[in-house]
């Protein structure tokens, strides 16, 4: 069951980085919310959605080798 947030991550993303980087952070909170005694209540839901989504929308932006290519440039702002 801890295992289906980061294969629905790797099945959205298929970059093996932003798994990794949304696995960290999952653990970690949820690795916080054991230490400390908290209940996964929907404030922690509230933080994996935003890092989930933060991965996902990081594998439909351009590569690091070329900056805003999908904005044409900085020449725009």
């Amino acid at each position: 069951m801890l295992a289906v947030p980061i294969i629905l991550c790797w099945l959205i993303t298929r970059d093996l980085m932003l798994v990794l980087e949304f696995a960290l952070t999952y653990l970690g909170i949820v690795l916080f919310a054991n230490i400390w005694g908290y209940s996964l209540a929907a404030r922690q839901h509230g933080v994996i959605f935003l890092a989930f989504i933060a991965s996902a929308w990081a594998a439909c932006l351009p590569s690091i080798g070329s900056p805003l290519v999908s904005l044409g440039g900085w020449d725009h702002f």
